[in-house]
């Protein structure tokens, strides 16, 4: 397949590479030379990151999930741009034009997401982050 230029954004993680680009969604590669479009075709990503077993991408749209790295869903709660995603221990912190969010994991796999300033907001991935 003919990889579009235009990309914000790459990584590796799980033996798996993911590219997110400017307006044509996201990519994977098993080794970083041939590229495949994944089920999301459209879109600017702007951060991608991988960690317990579990892919995360900012977008300008918000985020979008994948335990694979090929299969996306695009996440709840977040709809703005999301320029970082990050995780440590059990959280993932998404950074915005309006502000710094956190997810926290509940014991039914679930997670809440909070505005670092205002409180619970909705849900950043629903029930894979801890799975």
């Amino acid at each position: 397949m003919d990889v579009p230029s235009g990309f914000n954004c790459v990584r590796q993680g799980n033996s798996l590479w993911i590219a997110g680009s400017i307006d044509n969604g996201i990519y994977y590669s098993a080794d970083g030379m041939t590229w495949t479009q994944t089920n999301i075709k459209t879109g600017t990503f702007l951060s991608l990151h991988y960690a317990n077993n579990l892919w995360m991408a900012g977008s300008t749209k918000g985020t979008y999930y994948s335990e694979d790295g090929i299969t996306w869903s695009q996440g709840a709660g977040l709809s703005s741009a999301v320029n970082g995603v990050q995780f440590a221990g059990e959280d993932w912190v998404a950074a915005t034009g309006k502000g710094l969010y956190y997810s926290v994991p509940f014991s039914d796999n679930s997670q809440a997401v909070y505005d670092m300033a205002k409180g619970y907001t909705d849900s950043l991935a629903p029930s894979v982050v801890n799975t």
